[in-house]
């Protein structure tokens, strides 16, 4: 029998979390900034910042392009993001 979490969890990210992919956050290592959370500008600290899946990191990248817009992140995964403080 599934558990509650289990049972709430998307479908993508319930694969993502059988097959051990975690959620990241895109970094932009000029400014030393995270992508805000509306997916436009930028924040400093991870309160305000974007929080997802790669497949909807990819998205927003390649919507960026279509309209023209440079695309300065990189995925950083969140357990991985407190060495970028350092």
């Amino acid at each position: 029998m599934p558990s509650p979490v289990d049972q709430n969890m998307s479908q993508a990210a319930h694969f993502a979390r059988l097959n051990g992919y975690s959620q990241i956050r895109l970094y932009n290592t000029e400014t030393r900034a995270y992508l805000h959370l509306s997916g436009e500008g930028e924040t400093k600290g991870t309160d305000y910042a974007w929080c997802g899946w790669r497949y909807q990191a990819d998205a927003l990248r390649t919507n960026a392009r279509a309209d023209g817009k440079p695309w300065p992140y990189v995925a950083v995964k969140k357990r991985d993001e407190k060495a970028l403080a350092a």
